[in-house]
């Protein structure tokens, strides 16, 4: 009796177990010593490792995280980069390496920042800012020297006598004056002639109209810049911040200390003077004018009042309620925040103007505040 023959069976395939790391190795090494290109080389890699537990990812970017892609880049492309980041956010890019450091202290790139946080802000031009001190930096030109000095209102003069560069300061023919901010009894440049710089050196025993001497309008030259540095660091305004490391560079010192100042709420006396101020108090509205001698005016007010600065930093005219001063610098009062002053009290309301020139930051004799104590 014939049986039929039994119907072969296929077996089971057999699981395919797993390789060790040691051989995923020798893998990756062979995958990547053909000369596939990088993407032809990571498909291989990853169909090789459908049903490992193996990570390649890591295994192939491992030594390609630890380069530096900045220093592989352009210097063009990888500056842009830097330009689309946040001020502090770059700020923290100068901890990374000494590559990231030197475009993160770039003083173009910082030049960049502060010309797009100051748009449209108030008595910020773009200059270096005067409430830093520019004592330590030995990298400043003279136009910059004077641009600060401008600010911080003092007057240069040329020189009656010619003096070397490491003379004493100061002295009778050191070649600058000062604001009233330095000496109470000097007013700036009264008695000038159009188109020159007169050269008396204080108002005591001022000389008669026909014997004051002219000077070309052409000073300072270079061999002053001993003596205007030296200016830099005496004329350090009272209400300044508090320091900025030096290891700042100009432009980066200058936003810093630009965004400290402008939550300031303590004015000057020389802000007050040289701010154009709009005015309002019920039915009287237009512009007015705090004057250096007291004075308090204004196109739309009929009559003169005087004013003080009082010691808690807030102005008071006559004796109306002092005014309380606040900043611009989030939305006030459904305005844009430009960094603006604003002076308030129950009977009037001044709100600066931004005419095209920043006041004067200076901490003038009886002005406060008398410290650098910030609210």
């Amino acid at each position: 009796m014939d049986f039929p023959h039994p119907t072969p069976v296929t077996p089971p395939p057999t699981p395919d177990v797993p390789l060790d790391a040691d051989e995923d190795i020798l893998i990756f090494q062979e995958y990547s010593n053909q000369p596939h290109s990088f993407t032809s080389q990571y498909k291989l890699l990853q169909e090789s490792s459908k049903d490992q537990q193996f990570d390649y990812d890591q295994l192939f970017f491992e030594d390609e995280i630890k380069l530096d892609f900045v220093k592989r880049l352009p210097p063009e492309i990888s500056w842009e980069l830097f330009t689309h980041l946040e001020p502090k956010d770059i700020s923290l890019c100068g901890a990374v390496s000494r590559t990231w450091r030197s475009y993160a202290r770039s003083e173009l790139l910082w030049n960049l920042v502060c010309r797009r946080a100051w748009r449209n802000r108030q008595f910020h031009p773009l200059e270096l800012h005067p409430l830093v001190n520019w004592g330590p930096y030995n990298n400043l030109s003279l136009s910059e020297i004077l641009q600060i000095l401008h600010r911080r209102g003092v007057v240069l003069r040329p020189p009656t006598v010619s003096q070397p560069a490491s003379a004493n300061w100061p002295s009778n023919t050191y070649p600058v004056s000062l604001s009233s901010w330095s000496w109470g009894n000097w007013n700036a440049n009264e008695h000038n002639v159009p188109g020159t710089l007169s050269t008396w050196d204080s108002t005591d025993n001022v000389p008669d109209e026909d014997t004051i001497t002219t000077e070309p309008i052409d000073f300072p030259t270079e061999e002053y810049l001993p003596w205007l540095k030296r200016l830099l660091s005496v004329t350090f305004p009272l209400h300044a911040p508090p320091s900025i490391p030096t290891s700042c560079g100009k432009w980066m010192a200058s936003y810093v200390a630009a965004e400290r100042d402008r939550k300031r709420t303590r004015i000057t006396r020389s802000e007050l003077s040289s701010i154009t101020w709009k005015f309002h108090s019920g039915n009287h509205s237009g512009f007015a004018e705090f004057r250096e001698n007291g004075v308090w005016t204004s196109d739309s007010w009929p009559h003169y009042e005087w004013w003080k600065l009082r010691r808690d930093g807030r102005p008071q005219i006559n004796f109306y309620s002092p005014l309380t001063v606040h900043r611009r610098d989030e939305h006030f009062d459904g305005q844009e925040p430009d960094w603006g002053f604003v002076l308030v009290n129950e009977f009037m309301t001044f709100v600066s103007v931004d005419n095209g020139s920043p006041p004067i930051s200076l901490g003038m004799d009886g002005d406060t505040p008398t410290s650098r104590n910030h609210n």
